[in-house]
């Protein structure tokens, strides 16, 4: 990652979620950090709910199947979780070169 120039802002991560304009009472955005983390842990939460699952079942149809479904659903997490540490490191990095920091507006 290249350093930024005192003054200059950094690129955004992630860019296509800061275009995002979602509309309508059951859209969730993901444009915070803080909302990228929650749907990551919640992902997290249930690929282990699942394999527990998995394990009170030992048919190998249910294990093939919740072994699938537990590995998407804990890589989906673990990228929402990467996805929300860039993006707020983004945004403190934006801060500091946007002075906000040193003058205490964070």
């Amino acid at each position: 990652m290249r350093r930024t120039q005192l003054g200059e802002l950094p690129r955004e991560p992630f860019a296509w979620m800061g275009s995002d304009n979602t509309t309508g009472p059951y859209r969730v955005s993901l444009k915070s950090p803080r909302s990228g983390a929650l749907f990551g842990g919640m992902f997290l939460t249930g690929s282990a709910f699942v394999g527990a699952l998995v394990l009170q079942d030992p048919t190998p149809g249910a294990i093939i199947a919740g072994t699938v479904v537990t590995v998407i659903f804990a890589g989906l997490g673990i990228f929402l979780l990467v996805m929300a540490v860039a993006r707020r490191r983004w945004i403190v990095a934006c801060r500091r070169a946007s002075s906000q920091w040193a003058i205490g507006l964070v």
